[in-house]
């Protein structure tokens, strides 16, 4: 089992983040065309979920489960980068960047790190942005991280993931 709860935090290792990342991944593939019809905006060019599913497989296949985090963290970013096609998945690869930058350091990943890595992905993914617009997948990343921000660094990364998914979903209903 990866989970670690010797501390009062839960936290998870290398190999399970990156079994969390492919999950994610395949969910994303299985709803694509989903999300291929929820773009309009610059244009409803619907490639979004595509584009999303090449970034995020590129920063899978560039990434070894067996490095520590930081490093882990700064292949698959990189692997994204590579891969990114169109607005969605620059914008999703530079959102990964910057929760990879400020993962340095970290041994485990717990909500604490989770809570500051998801800010850092924040300001990356609009700071690459030259006229960030509200509506838009950065709005679902920064009110998703804004919400985790309230939780406590005590509550399990379980939860804080449940929270986190929730306050995305929400985002997203409120998205045009």
């Amino acid at each position: 089992m990866n989970i670690q709860n010797d501390t009062p935090h839960y936290a998870i290792d290398t190999a399970m983040l990156a079994e969390m990342l492919r999950g994610g991944y395949d969910n994303l593939m299985l709803h694509r065309d989903e999300v291929n019809d929820l773009n309009v905006f610059p244009v409803p060019d619907g490639d979004t979920g595509m584009n999303m599913c090449a970034t995020l497989l590129g920063g899978l296949n560039d990434s070894d489960p067996s490095a520590a985090i930081p490093e882990f963290l700064s292949s698959f970013s990189h692997g994204c980068l590579m891969a990114a096609r169109g607005n969605s998945g620059v914008i999703l690869s530079q959102f990964i960047r910057g929760f990879a930058g400020a993962a340095s350091g970290a041994a485990l990943f717990d909500t604490k790190a989770l809570k500051v890595c998801m800010a850092g992905g924040v300001a990356r993914a609009y700071s690459a942005v030259v006229n960030p617009v509200e509506g838009t997948m950065l709005t679902v990343f920064r009110q998703s991280s804004e919400q985790l921000s309230d939780v406590s660094d005590d509550i399990s990364l379980e939860d804080a993931f449940s929270h986190l998914i929730w306050s995305m979903e929400v985002s997203l209903e409120n998205t045009p």
